[in-house]
């Protein structure tokens, strides 16, 4: 593996650790606000909105994850059903189509966060944060996703099969 592959390897397990942090963090919210609001110390004004921003961080950053250790949901039952050749040829359109989603989403939340800078955008709930922090983890998330696609396409690995070993 070369060091680029060395270096998107960690940065996807970092962010899948990022990703279990926010998740483990967000529940542990959730508990201290329910406990104080069953305490009688009425709830925790902003931890919904906490927990809506980070179920969408934890999402975008565990979804290039789940690519690369085949953990996303497959018609793995359909593809088996075919002979070898078009099983591959399967495989090959199932990467191609998911990457030029992945790239046109990444494009879409990168424009999304230039158009939320440009006009200042606030996103005012109980907290108020700047709107562009709500679309950081679409590229990022979408980005790695194309590119572990394009890594099957270019014959490092499979969609199907358990774990990343010999990738």
């Amino acid at each position: 593996m070369t060091s680029l592959g060395r270096a998107q390897a960690w940065l996807i397990g970092a962010l899948a650790w990022v990703s279990g942090a926010i998740v483990a963090i967000t529940c542990l919210l959730v508990i201290v606000d329910v406990a104080a609001y069953a305490a009688g110390a009425g709830s925790i004004g902003w931890t919904a909105d906490v927990a809506a921003y980070g179920l969408l961080y934890a999402t975008m950053f565990a979804a290039p994850w789940l690519v690369r250790e085949k953990g996303h949901v497959t018609l793995e039952s359909f593809r088996r059903m075919l002979p070898p050749g078009p099983q591959r040829a399967l495989e090959v359109l199932v990467c191609l189509l998911s990457l030029l989603a992945c790239l046109a989403l990444s494009w879409g939340g990168i424009a999304l966060i230039v158009d939320s800078i440009d006009r200042g955008a606030i996103d005012f709930r109980v907290l108020a944060i700047p709107r562009w922090l709500l679309y950081l983890p679409l590229p990022v998330g979408f980005l790695l996703m194309a590119v572990e696609f394009g890594r099957v396409l270019a014959g490092r690995g499979s969609l199907y099969g358990g774990g990343s070993e010999g990738i």
